[in-house]
């Protein structure tokens, strides 16, 4: 084996260390060239394998992020229709109201709570009967859930009560709310108060059945008249012949008395009907009220209070005065069969202007100054079924034999007669108004009291007088009275037959005595015809209906003169004489 040295054993480990270290060092540098290498280039790598992933996944999330974007926008434009449609439901001007399928209340909008008096939180949890009044019959109300629980809907008008009591009506549309199965769940009611539009209904009505029960019983009363008129007639003239001491002469008055009693009921029908005679004139209501005043004091019973409150300022109106003192006449009369143990009437009066609101509320009317006439009394008051029937004639609650059902009738008639309005408020037992409408003249013009037509006697006649009466019985006593009293009569059966003869023999005919209503031209068109042959031709109309026909259709010309049906001997032959010597 060779000798190494000190100084090689010394050299060799040294050399061995270093090129170990310097090795090592070298393993070093490369592991941590190729670690930061790594460091380096990893980030890199993973931002191109995001980027990569991030560009593949937004193409693959488009399509859900378009979905998700639609579905946000389909929440919100639901939640703006479901925000509108409940301000719908709770601003609209119906009454809305949700039950279940048992009728318990859910929900109810402010309206109803506003028509019927009931808050929200006291009708949710009770039934919608609260409201019913008992007067739909049960049939009714059978057919109405038959209909929503078959899924259909119910359309109909109820007559239902307030919280506070009083009566209203309102057309509904009840039906069905389904779940998303379709199964019934819950029904909807959907009410509009149309008792506004009832009333006015009502009220159209009622003028329509008035008219037409006016039309017809001014018909029976024309027809009427010329029984009662032959009737008083021949009794007349028996009582004028029979001797004073004969029984019969207190028969013939018997006869004339029950006779008049039938021509009062005749002249009611006329006055319902607005065909009788009247004479208006310009006249101030408070004066017509204080005229009568002692007069109403004598008619109530004492222990009935009369207070009249009139308007300070005049109050001119179109009116014959007869008439309306008959209007507070036959009130009072009512007023205090109505009052046995006693009570008050108050009678009071104001100037009034009605608007188109008031014509439209009311139904009647035109806008314009108005007199208006309150008539009260404290008496029982009067049920809403009968005050529907209370100006109808005949219409009575009296027991019989206590009246004769005329007494509103007439007041309607002679109310309209004078362009006026007149309506009844009453609620049992509470009392009970008249308010009476009469249009005010203008200008303001209240003349003094009017002429009254002097005593004219019943002298002999010895003029020539036509007579066409369309009753053979009126025609043939009205000729046997005329001749008894020296006229000369020539009986015509029509209207052309009167005509004719007047045409041969017009020049000796002092007076044309001729009924409103004659076959084949009526009384006014024979005036007429007669007039174009000789102008200065005397008349005088027949007939309780005569103003109707000679005034309204024609004028009130000089020469025209009218006696009401039925009329006596005495009645008739002053009449006449009263014509014959009017100075024309």
């Amino acid at each position: 084996m060779p000798q190494y040295s000190l100084k090689t054993r010394l050299t060799l480990p040294f050399l061995l260390s270093v090129t170990i270290v310097l090795f090592s060092l070298l393993l070093i540098q490369e592991f941590l060239h190729g670690f930061i290498t790594v460091l380096v280039s990893l980030p890199l790598l993973l931002f191109v394998m995001f980027w990569f992933m991030y560009d593949r996944l937004t193409r693959l999330m488009a399509p859900v992020n378009e979905l998700v974007r639609q579905m946000v926008l389909q929440q919100q434009q639901m939640e703006e229709r479901l925000q509108t449609l409940l301000v719908a439901v709770e601003q609209n001007p119906a009454s809305i109201v949700i039950t279940d399928t048992s009728g318990t209340i859910e929900y109810v909008n402010p309206h109803f709570t506003r028509l019927t008096g009931y808050t929200l939180e006291e009708a949710i949890g009770r039934n919608s009967s609260i409201l019913k009044t008992g007067e739909t019959s049960a049939e009714a109300y059978r057919i109405l859930w038959e209909t929503i629980l078959a899924g259909g809907e119910w359309r109909g008008e109820f007559h239902n009560r307030k919280k506070d009591g009083d009566l209203y009506w309102e057309q509904a549309l009840i039906a069905p709310i389904r779940d998303t199965n379709s199964v019934i769940t819950h029904f909807i009611a959907i009410k509009e108060d149309i008792t506004e539009r009832k009333q006015l209904e009502g009220q159209l009505q009622h003028a329509h059945k008035m008219d037409a029960i006016g039309q017809l019983a001014g018909g029976i009363a024309h027809d009427f008249n010329n029984i009662l008129t032959a009737i008083v007639g021949y009794a007349s003239i028996m009582e004028l012949k029979l001797p004073d001491d004969t029984p019969l002469k207190k028969t013939a008055q018997q006869i004339t008395a029950t006779a008049e009693r039938g021509a009062y009921l005749t002249q009611g029908l006329l006055a319902f009907s607005r065909k009788q005679v009247s004479n208006q004139v310009a006249v101030d209501l408070n004066e017509i009220i204080n005229r009568v005043h002692q007069l109403l004091l004598r008619l109530i019973s004492e222990n009935i209070h009369l207070e009249i409150q009139l308007e300070q300022t005049g109050l001119p109106v179109l009116a014959d005065s007869g008439q309306i003192e008959q209007v507070l006449m036959n009130l009072s009369t009512n007023a205090r069969d109505v009052m046995p143990q006693g009570g008050s009437i108050v009678i009071a009066t104001e100037m009034v202007t009605i608007d188109a609101e008031f014509v439209l509320a009311r139904g009647f009317g035109t806008p314009g100054r108005y007199a208006r006439l309150t008539f009260s009394d404290s008496g029982h008051g009067i049920k809403t079924d009968i005050v529907k029937h209370i100006f109808e004639p005949f219409y009575t609650t009296k027991e019989t034999g206590k009246g004769t059902g005329l007494g509103l009738s007439i007041v309607y008639g002679i109310i309209k007669k004078h362009n006026g309005h007149i309506l009844c408020n009453s609620r049992f037992g509470a009392g009970t108004v008249f308010e009476i409408y009469l249009p005010l003249l203008d200008p303001v013009q209240v003349p003094g009291v009017g002429r009254l037509p002097g005593t004219v006697d019943a002298v002999k006649g010895g003029a020539y007088i036509l007579l066409a009466v369309d009753s053979d019985t009126t025609r043939m006593r009205s000729r046997e009275i005329l001749e008894e009293f020296g006229y000369s009569v020539i009986e015509a059966v029509d209207g052309e037959d009167a005509l004719k003869k007047f045409s041969e023999q017009g020049g000796q005919i002092s007076l044309v005595l001729l009924d409103v209503i004659l076959p084949k031209l009526n009384g006014r068109e024979l005036y007429d015809a007669i007039r174009c042959i000789a102008p200065d031709t005397r008349a005088l109309f027949c007939g309780g209906d005569a103003e109707e026909v000679v005034v309204d259709q024609g004028g009130m010309e000089e020469g025209i003169h009218i006696l009401p049906k039925p009329f006596t001997p005495k009645e008739l032959l002053m009449k006449i004489r009263e014509v014959l010597d009017h100075e024309q």
